[in-house]
């Protein structure tokens, strides 16, 4: 199996636990709002929007921080220093809404992200380049 087929499916591995664990939790507030947290299911719907913007908003930096050319070892220091910040806002959402679920949600999709840019900057970091959007600071990645 050639490596960039390794790191996609590695990549797919990774992203498909975590989206089909959030999919499975939410299946199960639906079918059995008293199941979750003791039945606070609002508190635990609205701290899962929070976390979502939590998501959202972090995917931005993560992005940024795999596109650098840097070293791995400084771009998983970085990444586990902005992965660090957003866990201190989850842990407030969880904390607020008396829902450690959350906070393990969080957990799990950071840890995926960190799987994915490692995996694919140890095993092909030739195969992804960074392309500026109208010179602006963002970018996105471009398979060759």
């Amino acid at each position: 199996m050639p490596l960039n087929q390794i790191t996609q499916t590695m990549s797919v591995i990774f992203s498909t636990v975590t989206c089909f664990w959030v999919s499975c939790s939410m299946l199960n507030v639906w079918l059995d709002p008293m199941s979750i947290d003791q039945g606070s299911w609002v508190p635990y719907a609205v701290g899962l929007l929070g976390i979502e913007f939590l998501i959202l908003h972090s995917s931005v930096f993560i992005a940024q921080i795999a596109a650098r050319q840097e070293r791995l070892f400084d771009k998983v220091t970085c990444f586990a220093g902005f992965a660090l910040f957003y866990l201190l806002m989850g842990v407030g959402f969880a904390a607020a809404t008396d829902s450690p679920s959350l906070l393990v949600i969080l957990g799990a999709i950071m840890l995926d992200r960190e799987g994915i840019f490692i995996v694919a900057d140890i095993l092909e970091p030739e195969h992804f380049y960074k392309l500026p959007i109208n010179n602006e600071p963002g970018c996105i990645f471009i398979q060759r």
